[in-house]
C-alpha cells in the first residue's frame, strides 16, 4: 500500500515475496507512508532498493515515513539499500529502519528478525547523513517494548552515520524514550566520516530499560546496559523487562521460538 490514511487502521495483514526497486524512490514492505494505525502486522518480503539519487530514498520493513502509531508487527525481510549518490543538492538524509524509516508516533511491543545492508558511494562534494535503526532509523517518539535480532552493516565512502539496535538516532532524542527494548543483533560499519554508533541508540537521550549484548567498538557506551547472553536467558531478565509495565508484555521463550531470549506474550 503507499499510504495510509488518518482515519484508517491496518491489522491483522502480512506481505511475502520479494519488493525491489531501481532508480529513485523508496521502499517498505507493507505501506509507504502511514498517517493512521498499524496493529498485528508483519513482513516477510526482501525489500532492496537500488538508485543513484538519495533524495527521499529511503527504506523500512514495515513502513516508511510514519505519523501513526505501530502496534504489535515484526519484519522478517532482509532489507538491502545500494547507492552510487548523483546528486546535486549540498546535503541529504537517509533513514532506514526494521520497522519504520522515520516515526513520528509510538511504536509498541515490535520486533525486527530482518538483516539490515547499505552500501552507499556517497558524492564527496556534499554532506550526508545516514540514519539506521533495527527498528527505526530516525524516531521522534517513544520506542516502548521491542526487540531486535537483525544484524545491520553499513558501509559509506563520506558521510555522517548514526547507527543503533533499537533507534539510530531521534531529531529530539532528549524528549523521546527508548524504554524497556533489547537488541542482540550484530552491528557492522565502515566509514571514513563521523560515527555514532550504540547497542541500543546511536545518539544519547531518554533510553530507560535497555538492554544489548557487548560490542567493543560502539562509540556509544551509554547507549542501555550491557548483559552477556546467558543473563538475557535468565527468568530475572524477563522480570526486569516487564517491571515498569503496567501489564505483563514479555515472557520466557520456553518454545525456543527466539533462541531462548524474550518473547512477548502473543507470540
Amino acid at each position: 500500500m503507499g499510504q495510509n490514511r488518518a482515519d484508517t487502521v491496518i491489522r491483522n495483514c502480512g506481505i511475502s515475496g520479494s519488493i525491489k526497486i531501481k532508480g529513485p524512490g523508496s521502499g517498505a514492505g507493507l505501506v509507504g507512508h502511514n498517517m493512521g494505525e498499524i496493529e498485528n502486522c508483519y513482513n516477510l518480503a526482501d525489500v532492496t532498493l537500488e538508485t543513484e539519487i538519495l533524495e527521499g530514498a529511503v527504506i523500512a520493513g514495515i513502513s516508511n515515513t510514519t505519523t501513526g502509531p505501530i502496534y504489535r508487527c515484526f519484519n522478517a525481510g532482509n532489507l538491502e539499500f545500494i547507492a552510487n549518490d548523483l546528486s546535486t543538492l549540498q546535503s541529504t538524509i537517509i533513514d532506514i529502519g526494521g520497522i519504520s524509516s522515520y516515526s513520528q508516533n509510538a511504536i509498541q511491543e515490535c520486533y525486527n528478525l530482518g538483516s539490515i545492508y547499505t552500501k552507499i558511494l556517497a558524492n564527496e562534494e556534499r554532506e550526508t547523513h545516514i540514519r539506521v535503526g533495527g527498528i527505526c532509523g530516525n524516531a521522534e517518539s517513544t520506542i516502548s517494548n521491542c526487540y531486535n535480532r537483525g544484524k545491520i552493516e553499513v558501509n559509506s565512502s563520506k558521510a555522517t552515520l548514526y547507527i543503533g539496535g533499537i533507534r539510530g538516532t531521534g531529531t529530539n532524542a532528549n524528549e523521546n524514550y527508548v524504554e524497556n527494548c533489547y537488541n542482540i543483533g550484530d552491528i557492522k560499519f565502515n566509514c571514513e566520516e563521523d560515527l555514532y554508533t550504540g547497542g541500543v541508540s546511536g545518539v544519547n537521550g531518554n533510553i530507560a530499560n535497555c538492554y544489548y549484548l557487548n560490542q567493543s567498538d560502539y562509540t556509544n557506551a551509554e547507549s542501555g546496559v550491557i548483559k552477556t547472553e546467558s543473563e538475557m536467558k535468565e527468568d530475572s531478565f524477563v522480570e526486569q523487562l516487564n517491571e515498569k509495565n503496567q501489564m505483563t508484555i514479555w515472557k520466557k521463550d520456553t518454545l525456543q521460538i527466539n533462541n531462548g531470549y524474550p518473547i512477548f506474550i502473543w507470540q
